[in-house]
């Protein structure tokens, strides 16, 4: 397992409660896996999501160990997950003649991720980040800069978003549901289709159920107001869950707890 060569210690942001690993931990474990250069695999799946669960290079382990139905329900147990949903989204990842194949042995092929039912569903409506199932900084940059046009110019790279000597910038960044029109807008702009059909339905409801709800956190954009209440990720954990396959602290405390 790579990970930084100080104590992991998750805190609460300040002002809206969101927990994360502490700065100086995560500094040095970004600074650790560009050293092993885990940022520049290739031939990654292209939902980052199951690439993160189907990849040991982090945590020396896979949190999905195995794509048949036990593998699924382990995962889905250990990470709170509606195994219904999970399923259903890892059965249509084959390509069309291959789902009822899945359905009926209950399992998937991750090799057949990027050339399956639900990558050409979307007809190219996704963020870009993982185009050419690597990681592209440049198309995460434009994603950040899409929704926070002031930040215009500025690399999003693992040195902004760790700079201890000044995080003032970065550590107000969150990705939220009100973000998503942006989100969608630069999602589209990523598809060369005329007709995108139904890539941006599917587009939409991973960002909004997977990346916000599941990978994200409940925070109070008013810490005097509780129905200021909203889902939102921290860019940051954003960055490294799309360049490491590194999960956002609740999630990762499961994963370490379970050994």
């Amino acid at each position: 397992m790579i990970m930084a060569p100080i104590k992991r210690v998750v805190q609460a942001h300040p002002f809206n409660g969101y927990k994360e690993v502490a700065l100086a931990f995560r500094k040095a474990r970004s600074e650790a896996l560009e050293k092993a250069k885990i940022g520049e695999r290739t031939e990654r799946i292209c939902c980052p999501v199951l690439d993160a669960v189907r990849t040991e290079g982090v945590y020396g382990k896979c949190a999905m160990p195995t794509t048949d139905i036990e593998g699924i329900e382990t995962f889905c147990d250990g990470f709170d997950f509606d195994s219904s949903k999970v399923k259903a989204f890892a059965y249509l990842t084959a390509p069309s003649y291959g789902i009822l194949r899945n359905i009926c042995s209950g399992s998937f092929d991750e090799s057949e991720v990027n050339k399956g039912f639900l990558y050409y569903a979307k007809f190219g409506t996704h963020t870009g980040i993982l185009e050419g199932f690597k990681f592209n900084q440049d198309k995460l940059d434009g994603f950040i800069w899409n929704i926070f046009p002031d930040l215009q110019g500025i690399s999003i790279d693992y040195r902004f978003l760790t700079d201890t000597k000044d995080s003032s910038k970065a550590d107000g960044l969150f990705i939220s549901e009100s973000n998503l029109e942006a989100i969608m807008a630069w999602n589209e702009s990523q598809s060369c289709c005329k007709n995108k059909m139904s890539g941006p339905t599917i587009s939409k409801a991973e960002c909004g159920t997977l990346l916000l709800t599941k990978l994200g956190q409940q925070i109070q954009m008013d810490p005097k107001d509780e129905s200021s209440s909203i889902w939102a990720i921290s860019v940051r954990d954003f960055h490294d869950m799309f360049k490491y396959g590194v999960f956002p602290a609740l999630i990762e405390d499961k994963l370490l707890a379970a050994g």
